[in-house]
């Protein structure tokens, strides 16, 4: 069986999504890594401001030396499977807290 490419960004399932992927989760918190706010956390800037190219180039050398989180096709579709089958019309923010619990 042939490895699924995410649906957002075409990285093959175990490669590491495209920097700005909205799949990939943060290594640090687990939440979605375009919406988390542990870049403002570990470079110490404000919330309230856009972060630079520089800031944000440092922010996928932090990842980086964190460890990126590749694709997981198996918990993304198991996920999404149950909570259709239970009729579950879930958000991507309860979709990211489940992944983070379980992972």
């Amino acid at each position: 069986m042939e490895p699924k490419n995410c649906h957002i960004c075409g990285v093959k399932e175990g490669e590491i999504h495209k920097f700005g992927c909205e799949i990939e989760l943060c290594p640090f918190c687990g939440h979605q890594i375009i919406s988390c706010m542990c870049i403002y956390e570990y470079l110490h800037i404000e919330e309230s401001k856009e972060p630079t190219d520089k800031e944000t180039e440092q922010w996928i050398e932090i990842i980086e030396q964190k460890g990126r989180i590749p694709y997981q096709i198996e918990i993304d579709n198991l996920i999404d499977a149950i909570a259709y089958y239970k009729g579950f019309d879930i958000n991507e923010s309860t979709h990211n807290r489940i992944v983070k619990k379980i992972t």
